[in-house]
C-alpha cells in the first residue's frame, strides 16, 4: 500500500507528519541551525518578503479548501522547518505572508496563531481564486490584481505593503 500524507480515517488523526520518534514537532539541533541560516541568508541579500504556500508546503496536509475539522488538528500539521523559518524571518524584520488558493485564511491565521511560537499577527495572508482574494481577518480583498495564479497573492499583499508606507522590496 502507498503512503499517503492524508489522513487515515478521521481527520482528527491528523496526518503521517503528525507520527515519529520526535512528538514535539521541534526540528534536532543540526536541521534548526540550517534553517536559522537560510533565513540569515536571505536577509543578508536584502530579501523583504518571504512568500510560503500552505497546503502540503506550510502545512503537510491538503485542505483542498474545504477544511471542516478542527483548528488544532491543521496546527498540527505544520511542518517543523517552518516553526524555525518564521519567527527567525520576523525576528530579523522580513515580512511574512502566505499565498493559497485556499479562501479559508483566516482558518490559516489561526493555525499560525496556534502552532508557531512568535508572534503572528503580523503574518499577511492571502487566500482564494478565481478574482477573488481573501485576507487573514476573512474579509474580501475588494481591488483586482494582475497576474497568474500565486503571483496575484503576492501582489495584493505588495500593494498593502506599500499602503502602509513600508519601503520597496
Amino acid at each position: 500500500a502507498a503512503l499517503s500524507l492524508r489522513r487515515q480515517g478521521s481527520w482528527a488523526e491528523g496526518s503521517l507528519a503528525d507520527t515519529g520518534e520526535d512528538r514535539t514537532g521541534l526540528l534536532g539541533e543540526e536541521a534548526t541551525k540550517r534553517a536559522e541560516a537560510f533565513v540569515v541568508s536571505l536577509a543578508q541579500q536584502g530579501v523583504k518578503v518571504l512568500a510560503i504556500d500552505f497546503d502540503l508546503t506550510l502545512s503537510s496536509m491538503h485542505t483542498g479548501g474545504k477544511w471542516w475539522g478542527n483548528t488544532e488538528t491543521l496546527a498540527r500539521s505544520v511542518r517543523p522547518v517552518f516553526k524555525v523559518i518564521i519567527p527567525t524571518a520576523l525576528a530579523l524584520g522580513m515580512e511574512v505572508c502566505v499565498a493559497t488558493f485556499s479562501a479559508q485564511a483566516k482558518l490559516i491565521s489561526s493555525v499560525l496563531e496556534m502552532s508557531l511560537a512568535c508572534d503572528t499577527s503580523q503574518i499577511r495572508i492571502r487566500g482564494g481564486e478565481k478574482r477573488k482574494l481573501v485576507n487573514e481577518l476573512g474579509e474580501l480583498d475588494v481591488q483586482v490584481e494582475d497576474g497568474d495564479r500565486k503571483q496575484r497573492h503576492i501582489n495584493s499583499i505588495l500593494r498593502a505593503r506599500a499602503a502602509r508606507g513600508d519601503g520597496p522590496v
